[in-house]
């Protein structure tokens, strides 16, 4: 899992988001996000705290957005969503990617 804006980023929002998740490599994409919602015992406690951004997948609106799946804690259970890039991502979204 990475953090996406870099050290000293505060957030970040519109194009430069679109931009900086198509220059990464290893992100995960939609079908890793269904395979952890049917297994949510594989997800580590600690990450409720966060939004999981699976931008390995970029789906484009009828309206130009880019919208990536994400799956967030939600009281009990963990929800899937869909996630508008040009919106923005702050320091509680995290990346989820191939280790190295």
């Amino acid at each position: 899992m990475t953090r996406f804006l870099e050290e000293g980023e505060e957030d970040m929002y519109g194009d430069a988001v679109v931009e900086r998740v198509q220059t990464l490599s290893g992100n995960l994409g939609q079908r890793h996000a269904e395979y952890l919602l049917a297994h949510p015992e594989e997800i580590p406690e600690e990450f409720r705290a966060y939004s999981l951004v699976f931008a390995g997948t970029i789906w484009e609106s009828p309206d130009g957005n880019h919208q990536v799946p994400c799956i967030t804690w939600r009281r009990a259970d963990w929800e899937f969503t869909f996630g508008i890039l040009e919106g923005g991502l702050d320091d509680t979204d995290r990346l989820v990617q191939v280790s190295e």
